[in-house]
């Protein structure tokens, strides 16, 4: 089923699936359940030198700068600008840039009209390898895994933005946009929880793998980690209940299908939404989960958490906002909608981070009637 649309009958569903999952009945009693809240949650980036043969992507004081000469701005006026830019400028200044589109000859905000300026084209990662996994059963084109070295990843996500410097890193380093987006998100937003359920979880074999949104935000210790051992109650919405299968094979946890939605930050990651959802979770000593998520997600929803910062933030992170617009739509490679063709959605993967947690079951919402 595609993760775009669900019907009245899926969503009655998913309450009833919300509710029992969280329930304590015999049956989930007898089996085994562990839970991880989600600590960081980033792009999955693999850069190396050389990886991105035409160069890296210009920094956004060389895009402004471009965008000024376009205007027919002298170099004074230029210089003039630029020495404004530091502290975001005067609204003079940040209106030039914020309205640099162009419909029928008059200024428009790039940020909410990007097809009103020529696509810039980003520089793309042409490198051999990324982090993802084969989503089209395709091993003659993609990446390969560089842990996995599983053939045909697919990761265009990674491929349309990973040239630009602030979302360059080799792990275990972050690339900045993810440091920067992530903080902000998981200090305010509720947390993420995993939970696997199984006979057995020491041994290989089948599992369900629960995904859930608490209803506080996680905790961090003094060096900025995420506490681990702590107590979260489940949010029984299903907007952000997910229950797929999965399989423990030698302490890795894997996920081969099925459809993943999370509500996160409004102003950060607004909903994670994936299709043909995939991962690759290593349980590791001491009750700590890490590995890679991935899957198709919608791309608009991926430029949205780029462009509703608005001018600030593309200066602060210096990055083209309207460059991502081009490269996630140019790039898409799923999902084509029926009437124009064009993909809706893009393979992304990334990395994940989780300590051990423990749950609460939901208290079922009640109605203003029931109250």
């Amino acid at each position: 089923m595609s993760i775009f649309r669900v019907s009245g009958s899926a969503r009655l569903a998913g309450w009833a699936a919300a509710l029992f999952a969280v329930g304590f009945s015999a049956e989930c009693a007898a089996a085994e359940s562990r839970s991880w809240v989600v600590g960081w949650f980033t792009l999955a980036t693999y850069s190396q030198e050389g990886d991105c043969s035409a160069g890296i992507n210009p920094s956004i004081y060389e895009v402004y700068r471009t965008v000024l000469q376009n205007m027919g701005k002298t170099p004074k006026e230029i210089e003039t600008i630029f020495s404004d830019i530091g502290n975001g400028g005067p609204p003079a200044t940040q209106e030039l840039f914020i309205n640099r589109g162009r419909i029928d000859g008059k200024p428009v905000n790039i940020y909410d009209n990007p097809m009103s300026a020529p696509d810039p084209k980003f520089r793309e990662v042409d490198g051999k390898y990324a982090f993802g996994f084969n989503l089209d059963g395709k091993a003659d084109t993609g990446y390969e895994g560089p842990e996995s070295h599983e053939r045909g990843v697919d990761n265009q996500y990674y491929r349309a933005l990973g040239c630009n410097q602030n979302h360059r890193a080799f792990p275990p380093d972050r690339p900045t946009h993810a440091i920067y987006i992530w903080n902000g998100a998981r200090d305010s937003s509720p947390a993420w929880i995993i939970t696997v359920k199984g006979e057995n979880l020491d041994q290989d074999g089948e599992v369900t793998v629960l995904f859930d949104r608490a209803l506080k935000h996680a905790t961090l210790d003094a060096t900025g980690n995420v506490v681990a051992d702590a107590t979260f109650r489940i949010d029984p919405s299903p907007r952000s209940h997910n229950e797929l299968k999965g399989r423990i094979k030698d302490s890795i946890l894997y996920i081969d299908d099925g459809d993943l939605h999370l509500l996160g930050d409004p102003f950060n990651y607004v909903k994670l939404q994936l299709a043909n959802t995939h991962a690759r979770f290593k349980l590791l000593p001491g009750g700590k989960l890490e590995g890679i998520l991935g899957g198709y997600m919608p791309w608009m929803n991926l430029y949205f958490s780029y462009s509703s910062h608005g001018y600030v933030a593309e200066v602060n992170e210096s990055i083209n906002y309207h460059g991502v617009y081009h490269a996630l739509r140019r790039l898409a490679d799923a999902y084509p909608d029926p009437k124009t063709g064009q993909n809706t959605a893009i393979s992304v993967a990334y990395r994940v981070e989780a300590v051990r947690a423990f749950t609460l079951p939901a208290e079922p919402i009640k109605s203003a009637d029931a109250r």
